[in-house]
C-alpha cells in the first residue's frame, strides 16, 4: 500500500544517513574516526525512527480494528 512504510525500516534510513554524516565529517576534519561517530548517530537516528514508525503502525492497526467491528 503506498504511504506505509515498514518500521524496520527506519534503522536502514538511520544508518544511511549516520553514514552520509560521517563521511562528510571525515572529508571535513581529515579524522577517519568522524565515520564512526556518524554511523553511531546514525544508529540512535534509527532506533527513533523504527520506534516512531512501529508506534504509528500500532495506532493505524487499531484504528482498522475499531472500523472493522460492527
Amino acid at each position: 500500500m503506498a504511504g506505509k512504510i515498514s518500521p524496520g525500516a527506519g534503522m536502514a534510513i538511520g544508518i544511511g544517513c549516520g553514514t552520509a554524516m560521517g563521511a562528510g565529517l571525515m572529508a571535513a576534519t581529515d579524522q577517519p574516526s568522524m565515520l564512526a561517530v556518524g554511523i553511531g548517530c546514525g544508529v540512535a537516528i534509527g532506533a527513533a525512527l523504527t520506534a516512531s514508525f512501529q508506534r504509528k503502525a500500532d495506532a493505524q492497526a487499531d484504528s482498522s480494528d475499531d472500523n472493522d467491528q460492527t
